[in-house]
């Protein structure tokens, strides 16, 4: 298989620049917009539609919980007092939405030959104001980027070279991302799944499909036993999937968070709710999702497949609307609720241009992102990583219900950009009839080996 060839001395100025304005622009907005990072969570913009209270800060999952704990206590314990954890987890968001913006130039350099699709694609990541925004908030939006766009690029290297580092990383972002964020475990098995195919006719491909998978299933078992020998579970997949997939197929679901449907739950026998539990007082407090032990796995699918059955029509509305609550953040007109402004002292003014900035990066990322998406298919064998995020990705928030901006959809974005950027660039004379064929450069087929190996036989 021809590739590109590795950076060269502009590729690696090229790289810098886009590290650097990436950099600069989360640097800026930590210094002006959240104290330097000192800032409480509620004192800061936050990118999402969703109703929950400001000083409310939710945690997408256990393991950046973890993560952000020991970023805690080693601040505690070595900083002297000097720098607060909360600033810490901030400048430590600086430098990995900074190299996600490199990462992506490195992808879209790798996935459609050309180091201009990849200078527009990184610097686009670096510029985006959906993640500039997300560096201030106390989330896990910018590690789970960062794994996406390590395993984005480690998969279209390990893809064309069957590398032993590359396919290294994409075991153990792919198990990172599982990890973070369980609703990522479809697309890591797809990832996985094709990595393991394309390797198979590669010369040498099966160690390198090896190590991926032996990464990967190190790094997922070692939480696994964490898990098991804690809580007395290794992953709650089962139950946590009926459970979403409930939330999302009632009756009264909307495609969005789950604070309205949280005490939505099918009718259960008096003797399940003891009389000690029940707090009719408390009745109209902010609900809380119910255990999900309570009801067990095998009731929620009878209830959620019984609902699909008996109301199909109504089913295809609740994907609808989650579908535009994942690429919107609502079903209305989203150009200022978009995002929560912060508690702001007397005097402060807000910014009137956010709305709108937020509002034209969303529109523009879909449109070309969609028009990138269906012009790359002649670059399907160097960019399948990319082509898989746009599907896999989506999928489970489309089949349950999708939630603020700031989750679902914010890791996705690069890339959106990444594919805007090919549309781009497949506009200018000269450049665009190339890539729209999907024809390497001409220094690239010089550089590498024309005659296309054997596959593999094991």
């Amino acid at each position: 298989m021809r590739t590109l060839g590795p950076l060269r001395l502009v590729d690696w100025l090229l790289l810098l620049l886009v590290l650097a304005a990436a950099g600069a622009a989360r640097g800026y907005y930590v210094l002006e917009f959240t104290a330097g990072g000192d800032a409480e969570p509620n004192a800061v913009y936050r990118v999402q539609s969703d109703p929950t209270p400001q000083d409310q800060v939710h945690v997408a999952s256990p393991a950046y919980q973890l993560c952000r704990d020991f970023v805690t206590k080693v601040v505690e314990d070595q900083g002297g007092g000097q720098i607060q954890p909360q600033a810490a987890i901030r400048w430590l968001h600086v430098v990995l939405g900074a190299l996600t913006a490199g990462l992506y130039f490195v992808l879209g350099r790798r996935a459609f030959g050309s180091t201009l699709v990849g200078l527009l694609a990184g610097l686009c990541v670096a510029a985006d104001p959906f993640a500039v925004i997300n560096t201030g908030e106390l989330q896990d939006g910018v590690l789970t980027s960062f794994l996406l766009a390590t395993a984005l690029s480690a998969g279209a290297t390990a893809g064309q070279r069957a590398g032993a580092v590359s396919s290294i990383l994409l075991g153990l972002a792919l198990a990172g991302l599982v990890l973070v964020r369980l609703a990522l475990v479809p697309f890591a098995l797809a990832t996985l799944i094709w990595f393991l195919y394309r390797n198979s006719r590669l010369r040498t491909g099966w160690l390198a499909g090896l190590l991926a998978f032996l990464a990967f299933g190190a790094a997922v078992g070692s939480w696994m036993g964490n898990n098991y020998q804690r809580r007395g579970e290794p992953l709650p997949i089962v139950d946590t999937v009926w459970w979403h997939l409930w939330l999302g197929n009632n009756p009264q679901a909307t495609g969005g968070p789950t604070g309205d449907m949280a005490p939505i739950q099918p009718a259960q026998p008096e003797v399940e709710q003891p009389q000690d539990e029940k707090k009719p007082d408390d009745a109209k407090a902010l609900p809380k999702p119910p255990a999900v032990p309570k009801l067990g796995h095998e009731e929620l699918a009878r209830h959620v497949l019984e609902e699909v059955t008996e109301h199909p029509v109504e089913t295809v509305e609740r994907r609808v609307l989650a579908a535009l609550w994942f690429f919107t953040g609502g079903v209305e007109g989203q150009r200022f609720s978009m995002f929560a402004e912060p508690v702001r002292e007397p005097g402060d003014e807000p910014l009137p241009w956010l709305g709108e900035a937020l509002y034209c990066t969303l529109i523009g990322m879909l449109f070309l992102g969609l028009v990138g998406w269906r012009w790359s298919y002649a670059w399907r064998y160097y960019s399948m990583p990319l082509q898989l995020a746009v599907f896999w990705i989506p999928l489970p928030y489309l089949l349950s219900h999708a939630e603020a901006l700031h989750g679902p959809r914010l890791p996705l974005d690069g890339v959106l950009l990444t594919l805007a950027a090919f549309t781009v660039c497949c506009l200018v004379p000269g450049l665009g009839g190339r890539l729209l064929r999907g024809e390497l450069p001409a220094s690239a087929e010089a550089a590498t080996n024309p005659q296309e190996p054997a596959p593999a036989r094991l």
